[in-house]
């Protein structure tokens, strides 16, 4: 039996070019999912990086000109995959964020739902 998901917000699929970069120093990656408080981020290279570090997850995200950014806290890294936190999102950001969902999958209130909800 599988442990349960402790998110309090669902991810969903979401694969594009980015750029994490921890400690200033910039890792090129693909994210693999987001939601509203966080995302799955893999880099190209495999480096061990500490919990709890602070960083910035650069997301290539076509309509837009400028990459949205969002600053986070790593909470998980296995090889190349990196969980991050995103912490003190601003408005511009939490409205990107419901964008990309709006844009790749469905309606933005899909955000807030829980994961029960999902598999109902």
């Amino acid at each position: 039996m599988s442990p349960p998901d402790r998110r309090s917000h669902p991810r969903f699929p979401f694969h594009s070019r980015g750029t994490i970069a921890i400690d200033g120093r910039p890792y090129q990656g693909t994210l693999l999912d987001i939601s509203a408080r966080g995302c799955l981020f893999v880099t190209d290279a495999g480096t061990r990086f500490a919990l709890g570090r602070s960083c910035q997850v650069r997301v290539r995200h076509a309509p837009r000109r400028d990459s949205p950014s969002f600053g986070g806290v790593l909470t998980h890294c296995h090889e190349h995959l990196l969980g991050v936190e995103f912490v003190d999102i601003g408005a511009d950001a939490q409205a990107t964020l419901h964008q990309i969902v709006e844009m790749n999958l469905a309606p933005a209130k899909l955000l807030e739902r829980e994961l029960p909800a999902l598999l109902r």
